[in-house]
């Protein structure tokens, strides 16, 4: 963590390194170097002049000439180098490593012409090299001798279209990338990597040295056979047409297929949501059905297109069980004779209201008898709720069914009205009948037997 107080910046949590390197890529990435483009040839031709002391008054009457703000920078850096020189003192040589790192930060061409930079590299050396040993910059630099130059460098045209550059080293008579220096000429060194990568020196650099490129020819092009060239030429360019095309026909299936792709997902999605949806209302509509009286499954088959005579057909011709869901209980003890099977124990055609309350007095809740009504072809419930007798009438539609009210007529005959409700409450039809049709009449002790 950096740490910052008025007067420095605590940078001792930081690899040296790695202070470096931030300070290089920094300096890399200005839009405008530390020696701006505009002097750039100006300090390149300073370089050329043969002698030593001439070519350093002259870099020095540039570096005057500077815009303040680049000057004061470079004074201060090059003050920084001199002190990191002084912790060299051990060493004869000048710092050879500096220059090489600072030669391409310090100065370059615009970027129109950055190829000038491969041609012009030991100008760079020299430039920053006597900048660095004899420039005034206020700090004393120790005494070193003579450095062994970076005499040549050989730019790499890699994949992407980067260039990248790496040096080559002299010393008494031998050449090499890197130390130890094994070659004794720069054509045997680069017939060498003619087949031999230079990843042993940069990982990156994973090439050989196939194409050179001659210093002699900036920006032009050796004139030589033109007809051999125009040939070559249109042979190129058809070779570029017919790879342009497949490239076009690639991308539009890419195009289409990533399309295709992304639509069969919004499908998936949507078909996944449908189906979380339909086995919800198959949930619901199960439970539903489990709830639902017979009247309203007769409704929802009337609404699905059912016809009548069908639902009526299926009402007469069913089982017992499918007329009267509600016997499951009783069927299921073995028994085949309740006593709501025989009319005769709840049907008193010739009886009097009067007669009726006679008959259910101090009986138990749910003692019924079904009678004929005072109206003509009506009949009446009689029953016994909460110790208290009441009447309720039961309708009979012109087609035959009867019930208590709409829409639950749909009983085809007395009988079947009597098993429904001897499971269902009466309390549907009328708040004070909680009770359901328990006891016929005359069959009470023998229905209180079988319930036991």
């Amino acid at each position: 963590m950096c740490v910052v107080t008025e007067d420095r910046v605590d940078l001792s949590s930081y690899e040296v390194n790695c202070i470096a390197s931030t300070l290089k890529k920094y300096l890399r990435e200005l839009p405008n170097p530390v020696i701006p483009v505009e002097f750039y040839n100006r300090f390149i031709e300073a370089s050329r002049q043969p002698r030593e002391e001439a070519c350093v008054v002259s870099l020095r009457h540039l570096v005057a000439q500077l815009p303040v703000a680049h000057r004061s920078t470079l004074q201060t850096l090059m003050a920084h180098w001199c002190r990191v020189c002084q912790l060299q003192q051990g060493r004869a040589e000048p710092p050879a490593v500096l220059t090489q790192a600072l030669c391409h930060v310090l100065l370059r061409p615009s970027w129109d012409n950055i190829l000038q930079m491969v041609h012009n590299t030991e100008a760079h050396l020299r430039i920053v090299e006597l900048l660095l040993l004899r420039g005034d910059w206020g700090e004393q630099l120790p005494d070193f001798g003579t450095t062994a130059p970076v005499v040549q460098l050989v730019s790499v045209y890699r994949k992407g279209g980067s260039n990248k550059l790496i040096k080559i080293y002299q010393s008494n008579g031998k050449y090499g990338f890197a130390l130890p220096l094994r070659y004794n000429s720069v054509v045997e060194l680069i017939n060498c990597h003619l087949n031999t990568s230079l990843r042993q020196y940069n990982r990156t650099l994973d090439v050989k040295l196939l194409y050179p490129v001659s210093r002699f020819h900036q920006g032009e092009e050796e004139v030589g056979d033109v007809e051999a060239v125009t040939q070559k030429l249109m042979a190129v360019n058809c070779n570029y047409q017919v790879r342009s095309r497949l490239y076009d026909q690639h991308y539009e299936e890419l195009s289409k297929l990533q399309q295709e792709i992304e639509l069969k997902k919004h499908a998936q999605d949507a078909f996944r949501e449908t189906l979380i949806i339909l086995q919800e209302q198959i949930l619901a509509n199960t439970q539903l059905k489990k709830e639902a009286l017979p009247h309203e499954m007769e409704a929802w088959l009337l609404s699905k297109g059912v016809k009548k005579e069908r639902i009526n057909s299926l009402l007469q011709d069913s089982s017992a069980q499918v007329r009267d869901v509600g016997r499951e209980t009783f069927l299921q003890s073995g028994s085949d004779h309740l006593p709501h099977h025989n009319p005769s124990t709840w049907l008193l055609a010739d009886c009097s209201r009067q007669r009726a309350q006679e008959l259910l007095a101090g009986k138990p809740d749910g003692t019924f008898l079904i009678r004929k009504s005072t109206k003509v072809n009506q009949y009446a419930l009689s029953i016994v709720a909460d110790g208290e007798i009441g009447h309720c009438l039961i309708e009979e539609t012109g087609e035959g069914y009867f019930g208590f009210a709409e829409p639950y007529n749909i009983h085809p005959d007395l009988k079947s009205l009597v098993l429904h409700y001897a499971h269902t409450s009466l309390e549907e039809h009328n708040d004070k009948l909680r009770t359901t049709l328990a006891y016929p009449v005359y069959a009470q002790d023998a229905y209180i037997f079988l319930q036991s």
